[in-house]
């Protein structure tokens, strides 16, 4: 989790920063110096100061990353996002700092989250989310059964859509999608599962299931025709 910024602002000044940028359909792991891996999503930056694990653990991040942090009490860890904050000792993670979104769900452990311009903060744990819009921070439970598939790669689908199903992929695998006809718009659903297969397979069996043609080049997936039931 975050550290309080206040204090520490002259570190990031005075001993500079490592910065770590994804762009469209890129990922990227992070391996921080206490060992914390950190998942970068795409368009994402994640600003970490050179002094990170001296004596804090303080970093910045403007996007959307999963988190599996080292436990250390003695320094907890912090995540600064433009409009909300969170702390944590040590858990896993999904934290959304953007100028739209901002949220964090919890896979694990505890964590403390809260707005910058905001006294109140939310206590969450495994399976609670937090969110801040109008405003206001609510907490939830997620309902989804993937929440936490960025970390595991186990992906249940009960009749879920073509396209809620593509984007929870999109958690795990590194690809973007391209859909000139608006096809994930029609009612087509599916039910399966996966557990860390090649993103290749999956997408053979979705053309299968659904009656989906697509071309897949250099990280894109290009939605061609869809003829589903």
């Amino acid at each position: 989790a975050v550290l309080l910024i206040g204090i520490l602002g002259g570190a990031w000044y005075f001993n500079g920063y490592n910065q770590y940028t994804t762009g469209a359909g890129q990922r990227q792991l992070v391996n921080l110096s206490d060992g914390t891996e950190i998942l970068l999503s795409q368009n994402t930056t994640l600003t970490v100061p050179r002094t990170f694990n001296w004596w804090h653990r303080d970093l910045k991040l403007s996007g959307e990353a999963f988190f599996e942090v080292t436990k250390n009490p003695a320094k907890p860890f912090t995540a600064i996002g433009s409009k909300t904050s969170l702390r944590v000792l040590g858990t896993a993670f999904k934290m959304v700092a953007t100028e739209r979104i901002n949220k964090v769900e919890v896979s694990e452990g505890k964590v403390a989250y809260w707005a910058v311009d905001k006294s109140d903060t939310l206590i969450l744990t495994r399976q609670l989310s937090g969110t801040y819009e109008g405003q206001k921070l609510e907490k939830s439970t997620i309902a989804d059964i993937n929440f936490d598939s960025w970390q595991s790669g186990a992906f249940n689908f009960e009749q879920n859509s073509l396209a809620s199903v593509l984007n929870q992929l999109q958690s795990y695998y590194v690809f973007s999608i391209k859909d000139p006809q608006n096809m994930l718009a029609r009612p087509c659903t599916f039910t399966g599962s996966f557990t860390r297969q090649q993103l290749d397979d999956i997408l053979s069996e979705l053309a299968l299931v659904v009656g989906l043609q697509y071309e897949f080049n250099d990280g894109e997936l290009i939605l061609k025709n869809l003829d589903c039931q």
